[in-house]
C-alpha cells in the first residue's frame, strides 16, 4: 500500500492515468480524511490537465470498493461542483457515476440515496426517497463564519456516538449546485436513524435570517473571528485551494479585498449578518476553541441536550485552521504592510461596535492594532 505522506506528490507529479493504479487500489484502506484529500487532489490536478473527459477516465478507473465510502463521494461531488455547473455535469459524469453506484449489491438502499443526493442525480435518488419513513429536520447547523473553526467543532461533534453530520457542507441555503428540493434536503437528515443530526455550511451566516425562519425548532451556532485575522485565513485558504486562479489581476492580497473576491469583506460584517436573528442563534468566539476548547464543547453539547460524555473525548486531533503558507509575521502586520489596516478598520470599525454591545463581549483586541 502507498505511503499516505506520499500520495499528494505522487497524484501531483504522475500524469499517466496508469501511475494512479496503486494508489487507487489503496484508496479503501486509507483513513476517512485520507480517502477524502486523495481524490480530491487528484481530481484537481485532472481538471487542471485535461478537464470532464479525464474525470470521466478517473471514475471508471476508482475502485468500486472506495465509492462504497459517504466520504470518498462527497468530497469526489464537492470538487466537481467547484469546477463544473450542474447542467455541465447531467451531460455525463453524473449518470456514469450514478450508474457504477447502482450496481455495488454491497450499498444499502439508504447509503445508495444519500450518494444520489450528493451527487445530484435526482431520478435515482427519487427511487429510494419514498422509501423513507419520515422526513427529519437538522437538529443543529453550524452557519459559519469561515475560517472561524466550524469545521474543528463539527469534527468534535461528529465524533459523539450520538451525533451525525454530514461529512460535507450542503451550501442548501445558498448556492444549492445540485438543485435539491426541499424534500431532499431533508432526506439526508432523515438517514442518521436515531441521533441527533445536523451540518456545517460557513456561507449561511450571510443567510442567516432566512435559516432561523426555515428551520425554527434547530439550535443554530456560529462562531465568530477576529474579521482582520479571519480575512487572511480564507485569502490564504483560496490560494491553497487554487480558488481564483483563472482571475486575472490578483497578484496580492490588496488585489484580493479590492476586488472582494469570495465577498471577503462582508463575510466579516457579524453584526450586520446576525442582527435580526440573535436571540435564535448561539454566538460563540474562535479565541474560546484556542483559550478552552473542552468549555466551549460542553456549551454546545449543553445546547443539544447531551450531558452524558466526556467532551475532552471529543476533541479532534488536527489543528484549527491549519495551512500551509501562512505569513512569517501577524495576520494584522501582513495587512499592514500591504496598505490595507486603516482602510479595514474603517470598514469593520462600526460593525464590532455593535457586536460589542449585543453580545457583552470585549472586542477592543479586534481593532487595537
Amino acid at each position: 500500500m502507498a505511503r499516505l505522506d506520499l500520495i499528494p506528490h505522487i497524484l501531483r507529479w504522475h500524469d499517466s492515468l496508469a501511475s494512479y493504479t496503486p494508489v487507487l487500489s489503496s484508496i479503501p484502506f486509507m483513513p476517512g480524511k485520507a480517502r477524502a484529500r486523495t481524490c480530491r487532489i487528484y481530481i484537481k490536478s485532472k481538471i487542471d490537465q485535461k478537464g470532464r473527459d479525464a474525470i470521466a477516465k478517473f471514475i471508471n478507473n476508482l475502485p468500486s470498493k472506495a465509492l462504497e465510502y459517504p466520504q470518498v463521494v462527497s468530497n469526489v461531488t464537492d470538487e466537481l461542483y467547484q469546477e463544473f455547473s450542474y447542467e455541465e455535469l447531467c451531460e455525463g459524469i453524473i449518470p456514469r457515476i450514478a450508474g457504477r453506484i447502482e450496481n455495488i449489491r454491497s450499498l444499502s438502499e439508504s447509503q445508495k440515496l444519500y450518494i444520489y443526493l450528493m451527487l445530484g442525480a435526482h431520478q435515482h435518488a427519487r427511487r429510494y426517497l419514498d422509501n423513507l419513513p419520515v422526513l427529519r429536520k437538522p437538529d443543529f447547523i453550524i452557519a459559519g463564519a469561515q475560517k472561524a473553526g466550524t469545521t474543528w467543532l463539527m469534527d468534535a461533534l461528529s465524533n459523539h456516538p450520538d451525533i451525525w453530520g454530514t461529512p460535507t457542507e450542503l451550501h442548501y441555503f445558498t448556492s444549492n449546485r445540485r438543485r435539491w428540493t426541499w424534500e431532499e434536503y431533508l432526506a439526508l437528515f432523515s438517514l442518521s436513524g436515531s441521533r441527533l443530526n445536523g451540518e456545517k455550511s460557513v456561507t449561511y451566516l450571510q443567510v442567516i435570517d432566512e435559516v432561523v425562519n426555515k428551520l425554527p425548532g434547530t439550535k443554530v451556532f456560529v462562531i465568530l473571528r477576529d474579521p482582520f485575522d479571519r480575512i487572511v485565513s480564507q485569502y490564504f485558504h483560496d490560494i491553497r485551494n487554487h480558488r481564483f486562479r483563472d482571475r486575472n489581476g490578483i497578484k496580492n492580497i490588496k488585489d484580493y479585498i479590492e476586488r472582494n473576491i469570495g465577498d471577503c469583506r462582508e463575510r466579516g460584517l457579524y453584526y450586520s449578518n446576525i442582527r435580526n436573528s440573535l436571540s435564535r442563534i448561539n454566538i460563540l468566539f474562535y479565541q474560546e476553541i484556542s483559550d478552552n476548547p473542552v468549555a466551549l464543547l460542553k456549551i454546545v453539547l449543553m445546547a443539544l441536550g447531551l450531558r452524558d460524555v466526556d467532551p475532552t473525548d471529543l476533541i479532534p486531533k488536527r489543528r484549527i485552521n491549519k495551512s500551509d503558507n501562512k505569513p512569517k509575521i501577524s495576520y494584522k502586520e501582513f495587512l499592514k504592510s500591504a496598505g490595507l489596516a486603516q482602510t479595514l478598520k474603517e470598514y469593520y470599525y462600526d460593525d464590532i461596535s455593535k457586536l460589542s454591545q449585543v453580545t457583552g463581549k470585549d472586542l477592543s483586541s479586534w481593532m487595537d492594532w
